[in-house]
């Protein structure tokens, strides 16, 4: 073992040890959850991340919910840690950010992100950069130019599709979210020489997420770090390009993507806009690109949803035949009811988001338990979903069950973005895309897996193989 691995090691130990200590001291006098802090340094960390089925919440929290309850203790990532699957404390958490709790991210974590990032920003600056953002994701926009290139990406790549091919699923959905928000951001077509290498760029960068983070040449996280490097170097190019142009380009085209408009509208540095359009690429594009693969895993072995789909989506083609109109408009999106239903059922069951944390700034009480100030709070909101009290049969794909919750109404416990002020900003273009991209599948053609795979969480939601499937060319036009 190489001197500097060995020595960030012992580091890491001791920080785990006087973690440990800390937490062991505050284990008698505090009336904390019931629970187990696990073995000593590591806790139940190493537990709590053991891959498991994306439509299940695992081993540990199986067992630890069981045992427990809703809420329990525990030590994770060198902390004491209060776990929640229970919506009720979950929501007094999130609602009382900035004033009990502030969020909790690691420097690894901040590393990758970037110091301007807004998950890492709090109160007024983390308004103004959120206000900044969904400004961009406006309905407005939504009805329009995100609708217009979503419809256009998707007749694009699946124009390449031939009966009984096989293709990577996740592949498909990486490249359809990506080009529509390459091309929002600061005007990249589908032709540019940095799209082709930019979803492998992008693919290694969100490793760092879910990696040990041991910066050293080779490992996943220090590839994590080059390709945000990378990708953020793409940014700063584009950028001087215009200062350097001065007006050359097309204006209204600038004008119209998020880069333009935060060069022309803040004298914000040029590392604070990288970061937040790493932040923005993040948003409308990871959780998208991971949801339509399960769409189209979840499908696979739904046959009855499937057609109940392609229903709905050849009634809104034929209607628009007779019309002579071809491009989706937002009212077509208005009437895909049922494609409603099939999207809250996999984000529920696949479980993005799964979960967030915060930290406790003072102790507060809740109910008959105490959360110690300095511990760390896990919000679970997929044992939430998955919850048999809350969702009957809930292992079950079932999209008829938000037949009584009609269009995108959802329950307080359904929380597939997160909820309060740090509700992921890209959620409702997610559910666009999503929409968009099988109202061009769905009547166009069938498929199957062509070899077996299926969702795990590590706690990424990843596709071991790439989710191949063999597509099959449908005449229901």
């Amino acid at each position: 073992m190489e001197p500097a691995t060995l020595l960030l090691m012992i580091i890491a130990l001791l920080i785990a040890f006087l973690n440990f200590t800390r937490v062991r001291k505050l284990r008698s006098p505090k009336k904390l959850p019931p629970g187990n802090l696990g073995l000593p340094l590591i806790g139940e960390t190493l537990s709590f991340l053991k891959p498991y089925s994306a439509a299940t919440i695992g081993e540990f929290m199986e067992h630890h919910i069981s045992r427990f309850g809703k809420n329990f203790s525990s030590h994770l990532f060198g902390n004491l840690s209060i776990v929640s699957t229970d919506p009720e404390l979950i929501w007094f958490v999130l609602k009382n950010e900035g004033k009990l709790f502030r969020n909790d991210l690691s420097f690894a974590f901040k590393k990758v992100v970037g110091k301007y990032s807004m998950s890492l920003a709090s109160g007024d600056v983390h308004k103004h950069l959120r206000s900044t953002v969904l400004g961009f994701l406006s309905i407005e926009r939504l009805r329009t130019v995100f609708l217009q290139d979503a419809d256009h990406v998707a007749v694009q790549i699946m124009s390449s599709w031939k009966d009984g091919i096989v293709i990577s699923a996740k592949d498909e959905a990486t490249k359809f979210s990506l080009y529509i928000m390459v091309k929002k951001i600061m005007s990249m077509s589908i032709d540019n020489p940095h799209i082709e290498k930019l979803p492998r760029e992008y693919d290694s960068f969100i490793k760092a997420f879910v990696c040990f983070p041991l910066y050293i040449p080779g490992t996943k996280y220090w590839k994590a770090i080059q390709s945000r490097k990378y990708i953020n170097d793409m940014f700063k190019k584009e950028m001087e390009a215009r200062i350097e142009a001065k007006g050359g380009r097309n204006e209204g085209e600038i004008e119209d993507d998020f880069l333009g408009w935060l060069m022309k509208n803040t004298d914000y540095p040029q590392e604070k806009i990288c970061d937040l359009l790493l932040g923005v690429l993040f948003a409308g594009h990871d959780t998208t690109s991971r949801a339509i693969s399960l769409l189209i895993y979840f499908l696979e072995s739904c046959p009855t949803a499937v057609e109940q789909l392609r229903e709905e989506h050849l009634q809104i083609v034929r209607s628009k035949k007779q019309n002579g109109e071809y491009r989706l408009t937002w009212d077509d999106y208005k009437k895909m009811e049922f494609t409603k239903c099939v999207i809250n059922e996999t984000l529920r069951l696949g479980n993005i988001a799964r979960f967030t944390l915060r930290c406790a700034t003072k102790d507060t009480e809740f109910k008959d338990h105490v959360i110690p100030n300095g511990s760390t709070v896990l919000l679970h909101f997929g044992a939430v979903h998955m919850d048999p009290s809350l969702y009957e049969d809930p292992t079950q794909f079932n999209p008829w069950r938000w037949l009584s919750s009609p269009g995108m109404k959802a329950t307080d416990s359904f929380m597939p973005f997160g909820k309060g002020l740090r509700t992921c900003p890209g959620a409702d273009l997610a559910r666009l895309e999503m929409a968009v991209f099988l109202h061009h599948l769905i009547p166009k053609f069938d498929w199957e897996l062509a070899e077996p795979d299926h969702p795990i969480i590590t706690p990424l939601v990843e596709f071991p193989r790439g989710l191949l499937i063999k597509v099959r060319a449908v005449s229901a036009c």
